[in-house]
């Protein structure tokens, strides 16, 4: 009997169909390991994650390399509307909370420990050694959680004069790496020699007059930063930083001349140190104030994560007479930072200005038990109970705690407490509290405080 034919018939149908089949599995298996074993385009950062610049390693032996690469290093970064660097007030605050100093050296170990306290996504942290007479600079971000390198940039200066332009290439090559596009960094970038100063001796004196600035020791980075514009008398942030500082403790005079000076070497300095500049300039030098407000807005229209346009804005709207927005503006930088004590203080004023002493009141004392309250914001506490006559929280008991817990200088000295912005504006208050400026205003606080009947 004959066998069907439709079993070769189908064997050969089969045989027809095996070279296409071993062509998808050769096809199927390529695109796996194009998966797995090569790296897909997503982004290390978002523009919602958060980083912690770390210190430099400095294996060099050279001094003038300590502080100040960190301080280069962050001026570039700080040009990013990409990136967002964790602020100044945070650190401290993680620091306080941790036991630690306030001027404690941000070591990669520590930024780790403040990375994973404030929520952070990275550390951003680098490193100088010598190669002969050369340098290599190193940069990297690393996952704050897991220690996973996210990018990593290394660079080589020939000699101690090319270090800030090398700093440059590796930075602006790292911001790439982390996710900005090329249209970002190209805008935003200004060079570091030009951004800040050319002169590594020149960077380091302005980093540490900044970090007392920082702090609010306004003595103490005076010199600093006297130093710095003597070893670059074109360095225009410096000069800027000195005009505040001399603001904030009364020397009106030496306050413009300085943020003039500042004012005319603009254009050598980033983005965001020009907003800083001109908003400055015209605020404390011109006193136009409409133009303030329109290059503060500026300010925080390319920079939204940054509370310091936000403090300063706040000011300009209280000086204008429009408190409500000032009020609002006020509330918006104390979201953007929770941690800005400027941002609690600028309310209360607020609240005062309006004549919600209710309101205000409750900022305080929100803000002390937060710990997030200014030396002013203490006072204001002290005043707002004079008004009340509220004995108990404005005894002169818990004024003279208050003094001994913020004073180590003459009052005189004190820096007022919008330091890294700029004094209080002048606003009436009260009709027991006449307009004055930062200095005048805090010893006429004491004085009500001290003689609640008057």
């Amino acid at each position: 009997m004959r066998q069907p034919f439709w079993p070769a018939v189908a064997a050969a149908s089969s045989r027809k169909w095996l070279p296409w089949l071993a062509g998808v599995f050769v096809l199927a298996a390529v695109a796996a390991g194009v998966f797995f074993f090569f790296p897909r385009h997503t982004h290390a950062l978002t523009e919602k994650d958060t980083v912690v610049l770390s210190e430099f390693v400095n294996t060099t032996g050279d001094a003038v390399f300590d502080g100040t690469l960190k301080q280069a290093l962050a001026v570039q970064l700080e040009q990013s509307p990409y990136l967002n660097l964790l602020p100044e007030s945070k650190i401290q605050d993680a620091l306080r909370f941790m036991g630690r100093k306030p001027d404690e050296r941000i070591t990669k170990d520590l930024a780790r420990e403040i990375s994973q306290r404030e929520n952070a996504k990275a550390i951003i942290s680098g490193s100088i050694a010598s190669l002969g007479r050369n340098y290599v600079i190193t940069t990297e971000a690393t996952n704050a959680q897991t220690g996973d390198v996210l990018a990593r940039q290394q660079v080589e200066a020939a000699g101690k004069e090319q270090v800030l332009k090398s700093l440059d290439k590796a930075a602006t090559d790292l911001r790439q790496k982390l996710g900005e596009s090329l249209a970002s960094v190209q805008q935003f970038t200004t060079p570091l020699e030009q951004a800040t100063t050319s002169s590594l001796e020149a960077l380091k004196a302005f980093s540490l007059g900044q970090g007392f600035h920082n702090h609010l020791d306004e003595n103490a980075a005076t010199p600093e930063l006297k130093h710095a514009v003597d070893l670059d008398p074109n360095f225009a942030m410096a000069y800027a930083v000195l005009g505040v500082v001399n603001s904030n403790v009364g020397n009106g005079k030496a306050a413009v001349d300085y943020i003039t000076k500042a004012y005319e070497l603009r254009e050598r300095a980033s983005e965001p140190e020009k907003l800083y500049i001109s908003g400055h300039y015209y605020d404390l030098v011109t006193g136009d104030l409409d133009k303030t407000v329109d290059l503060y807005q500026q300010w925080i229209r390319t920079y939204p994560r940054d509370s310091r346009p936000l403090d300063n804005l706040a000011l300009a709207y209280s000086r204008l007479g429009d408190h409500e927005k000032a009020l609002a503006t006020a509330v918006e930088a104390s979201r953007v930072d929770p941690q800005d004590f400027f941002g609690y203080q600028n309310q209360i004023e607020n609240y005062m200005a309006l004549n919600r002493i209710d309101e205000a009141k409750t900022v305080a004392q929100t803000a002390i038990s937060q710990k997030h309250a200014s030396f002013t914001s203490h006072l204001y506490l002290i005043y707002l109970a004079a008004m009340q006559h509220d004995d108990a929280a404005m005894s002169i008991h818990s004024l003279l705690q208050i003094i001994h817990r913020f004073l180590s200088r003459p009052l005189r000295q004190i820096p007022c407490p919008h330091a890294v912005r700029r004094p209080l504006g002048q606003h009436q208050l009260h009709d027991r509290f006449a307009p004055t400026r930062g200095r005048d205003r805090r010893a006429q606080i004491i004085r009500i405080a001290a003689a609640p009947n008057q």
